[in-house]
């Protein structure tokens, strides 16, 4: 959910799920990175094994992930030892190393931090550089092979020639501090990212879910603060494995960092088993807006074994995003962490920008062309996503008399798309999840009405379950939760 009143909620949901792997003497490591740090840049040597005849491509950055279309900017002083020789292609960031034969090949380069300013942004998306902090994204930090014959699983390695002044947390091998050298995959660092600093917190839990670590940086965080952040990352967590029915054994990280001269409330990115907050201030980062904005995260990692038809504008947003904001209300009521009255004034809120919006009727289609213009183009999908997942929750639960709600179909969904390599459904076959509560043309014509074309859903206290009523005050609806027993023994599942 993104919310303007407390702040601007970037989300690129990037699903990789490799492991780290150990990787025997017998088998070299064709990628070997070696790191040292300065004031504000990482000087980098990479050691390649050719894998691949006469050539091989790397790419570097990637401007969609957070619309940073000049990040080549912070990639410096580019060499290859000789006889092997390079060409960069600036205009699409790709480095072409060519070589006669399969001698090992050095690389040099730096990454330098380039940010034109303290911006949310640019603090999420950027290197971060600093004598006491570091924060880097593995795609800007790694130079990622584009292998002739696809290989995601192509293992990589990654040591320190000194190590940093201050502790570091590698998302993509959460048992390592930094100090030995990490072996793991192409795939699984180019979206994780290394952090370190000098007051950074370092927590592992162990429960049914396996291993579980809540990264921060404590120097400002009061320990009841601190408490009340853990308490709640674990029995969210036990949440979403009952909502979902996950028996999966994860390694999961929860990092969360204050911004450096932002006044912004909380922004984050999710990196496949785990997610990055960032933050002004650290007195209620278990409460309130920013609990949303964790949930959400952490829901996108259970949501991630079902994604909805993406199209080739990112169409399915309405959902990934959408849907699972509905989720994460539809949690936080079950859980008992947000109340009736909560529940009123955040989704009356949703409700609100969605229906004030002056793009509010934008086709599913055309709203990615904008996205990164952020403003209502980047909350859209949000908005309107949440408000119909909740339209067909209220007429579930009327026509089944509550005996089903927009779980099952979301349950459906995962079980749907259980075997497939790609765990996506199309429209057709989310349509006939929910038909099977509804009937299908009503709800055939719904979903291209409210989600393929942007039509708004006209509602009345008719469409929605008898502990719930709505008033159009002020030119705007607003929903009314007007027996709360009912209304929360809805969400109640076992």
């Amino acid at each position: 959910m993104l919310n303007p009143r407390h702040g601007l909620k970037y989300f690129l949901s990037l699903l990789l799920f490799c492991g780290v792997r150990a990787f025997g003497q017998n088998h070299p490591v064709p990628l070997q990175y070696r790191l040292g740090i300065d004031t504000n840049k990482i000087h980098v040597e990479l050691k390649y094994l050719p894998q691949e005849p006469d050539s091989t491509v790397f790419s570097y950055g990637e401007p969609a992930f957070g619309g940073q279309s000049d990040i080549l900017k912070g990639l410096q002083h580019l060499i290859v030892e000789a006889p092997a020789r390079l060409r960069l292609d600036s205009a699409k960031r790709r480095i072409v190393v060519y070589f006669k034969n399969n001698d090992p090949i050095r690389i040099n380069y730096e990454i330098v931090d380039t940010r034109p300013g303290n911006t949310t942004r640019n603090q999420l998306f950027r290197p971060m550089i600093m004598p006491d902090y570091v924060f880097i994204h593995g795609v800007n930090l790694f130079l990622t092979p584009q292998f002739r014959k696809d290989d995601p699983s192509a293992h990589v390695s990654v040591q320190w020639e000194k190590s940093p002044p201050f502790p570091v947390f590698y998302t993509f091998d959460p048992e390592n501090d930094g100090s030995r050298t990490s072996i793991t995959t192409v795939d699984s660092i180019s979206f994780r990212f290394i952090t370190g600093a000098k007051d950074l917190y370092v927590k592992r839990f162990h429960s049914e879910s396996g291993a579980n670590y809540l990264v921060l940086r404590s120097a400002n965080i009061k320990p009841v603060t601190q408490s009340q952040i853990e308490k709640f990352y674990l029995g969210y967590n036990n949440q979403m494995r009952r909502y979902w029915k996950d028996t999966r054994i994860i390694k999961y990280s929860l990092v969360l960092q204050p911004f450096l001269g932002v006044d912004h409330n909380m922004s984050g990115v999710s990196f496949g088993n785990g997610f990055i907050g960032k933050y002004n201030e650290p007195d209620s980062i278990a409460s309130g807006y920013r609990q949303f904005v964790i949930s959400h995260e952490m829901g996108h990692y259970y949501l991630g074994d079902v994604v909805a038809f993406a199209g080739a504008n990112v169409e399915g947003q309405w959902f990934d995003e959408g849907f699972n904001d509905y989720t994460t209300f539809f949690n936080l009521v079950s859980a008992g962490y947000m109340t009736a009255a909560d529940f009123e004034s955040e989704f009356n809120w949703v409700f609100h920008q969605l229906y004030s919006s002056q793009i509010k009727n934008t086709p599913n289609d055309k709203i990615f062309e904008n996205f990164w213009k952020l403003g209502d183009y980047q909350k859209l999908p949000y908005w309107r996503g949440c408000v119909f997942a909740f339209f067909l929750d209220n007429q579930i639960a009327l026509a089944t008399k509550q005996l089903h709600s927009i779980r099952d179909v979301m349950l459906a969904l995962k079980q749907l798309v259980s075997s497939r390599d790609k765990k996506m459904f199309t429209n057709e076959e989310f349509i006939d999840a929910v038909a099977k509560y509804l009937p299908r043309q009503q709800v055939e014509e719904a979903f291209k009405k409210y989600i393929i074309a942007g039509n708004s859903i006209v509602f009345d206290s008719a469409v929605l379950m008898p502990s719930l009523q709505v008033e159009n005050k002020d030119r705007a609806l607003v929903i009314h939760v007007v027996d709360e027993q009912r209304f929360q023994q809805h969400f109640k599942f076992d």
